[in-house]
């Protein structure tokens, strides 16, 4: 426990604060420098994990979003002209592309 809280307050020991923490816990400076580089590498593993939670349910929220974002377009339209072809076309338009450049491609 007394290392667990001491790891929260400090990832890393200096040789003194090591000697003086093992020797309060009656334990060698080498068991409490081998239990800091373990706790180290699982803090490390958990906050990658973690990061790696958080990008994912940002993508999902974002892929929502996108989702909630071009239905609210489709659920405005009429019913009816959603199977226009002509509508369709003018859908497709691209006012900013030039004429000369869309009959190029």
């Amino acid at each position: 426990m007394e290392l667990e809280k001491r790891f929260h307050r400090q990832k890393y020991l200096a040789s003194a604060e090591r000697s003086a923490l093992a020797k309060s816990l009656k334990m060698t400076d080498a068991q409490v420098k081998t239990w800091f580089q373990n706790r180290r590498t699982k803090w490390r593993r958990q906050t990658a994990e973690e990061r790696e939670a958080e990008r994912q349910a940002a993508n999902r929220l974002m892929m929502s979003l996108q989702a909630e974002a071009s239905k609210t377009v489709y659920d405005i339209r009429d019913p009816l002209c959603m199977s226009n072809s002509s509508l369709h076309a003018l859908q497709n338009l691209q006012p900013w592309v030039d004429d000369s450049s869309r009959n190029a491609s």
